[in-house]
Formats: structure tokens, C-alpha cells, sequence
């Protein structure tokens, strides 16, 4: 499926802002001692390098308009990781007012 380039900026936006959301619940789960901390900083880890290829294959497909290493196969696996993740965290839901503050 192809995606437009205004929904593809939607799904890095929506993760933007759970990588944001998971990295304050996983500091506040270590300055409690919570046993999953490790657990939640790797979610955090993992989703920010999500974001880096996201990042990076928006630039090249949309911006530059190359062509880019990943097919869209690959990149609709990334997306559907990271729309996973951003389910787990439950916040992020409204693409509009997760806007209002950046544009």
C-alpha cells in the first residue's frame, strides 16, 4: 500500500510522541525502582530507531524523491512495529492535537 505523504508524516509524528510519552514513564518507572524499567527503556530505544529509518526513508522517498534502500514492504513492517508500540502506550491518538503544538 502506498502511502501519502501527509499520513506517512502522521505515523512519525504519532511515534515522535510515544517515544516522548514511553521515555517519561520509563524514567519515572526507574526513579521508583520498578522492575521493568530495563523492559520500558528498550521499547524506547527500539521505537527511536524505528523513527531514524522512517526519518531517513522520508527524506529520501518524499523529499529528494530517490530511490530508497528500504521497498515499501520493509517500510510497512516498520510502520506497523511502531503502530504497535504507540497501541501499548495509549496516548498519541488524535493526529491534530498532537500537531497544534508544532505547527
Amino acid at each position: 500500500m502506498a502511502r501519502t505523504e501527509e499520513n506517512f508524516l502522521e505515523v512519525i509524528v504519532r511515534a515522535q510522541c510515544c517515544a516522548a510519552d514511553m521515555a517519561y514513564k520509563a524514567l519515572k518507572q526507574e526513579m521508583f525502582l520498578k522492575a521493568d524499567s530495563v523492559k520500558a527503556f528498550k521499547n524506547v530505544r527500539f521505537i527511536q530507531a524505528l523513527l531514524f529509518i522512517l526519518n531517513r526513508y522520508y527524506n529520501t522517498f518524499y523529499v529528494l524523491q530517490d530511490t530508497p534502500c528500504l521497498n515499501e514492504s520493509q517500510i510497512e513492517d516498520i510502520i506497523q512495529e511502531v503502530l504497535e508500540l504507540c497501541d501499548l502506550c495509549g496516548c498519541c491518538t488524535d493526529p491534530d492535537s498532537i500537531k497544534q503544538d508544532i505547527i
